[in-house]
């Protein structure tokens, strides 16, 4: 389930940057005007839109694998805070050191 969830997000990332780069595929629009008006062959248009959802969607993947690889857990530490509650982690039992 946690997989199928994962994909819906990732579907839904990759048409929602689909839709903010609408202005992006203006060439590919112009390209069907073309074939309707001047008699262009159909397959510009749909390889310049094929290309078009192409660098759409490899943008959103390597967008959300950069995302995904910063996204480890953090180191634990010991906790060096004076002030703190937790007083065994700052300062160690006696006949034991810290060098």
């Amino acid at each position: 389930m946690k997989h199928l969830k994962r994909f819906f997000g990732y579907l839904f990332a990759v048409l929602l940057n689909l839709f903010f780069h609408l202005h992006w595929s203006v060439p590919v629009w112009l390209l069907l005007v073309l074939h309707f008006w001047q008699g262009w062959h159909i397959r510009w248009f749909w390889i310049a839109l094929g290309l078009w959802a192409l660098y759409v969607t490899g943008r959103t993947v390597i967008f959300s694998l950069l995302h995904r690889g910063g996204q480890g857990p953090d180191p634990k530490t010991r906790n060096r805070n004076p002030y703190s509650r937790k007083n065994k982690d700052v300062f160690p039992p006696a006949g034991k050191s810290n060098q």
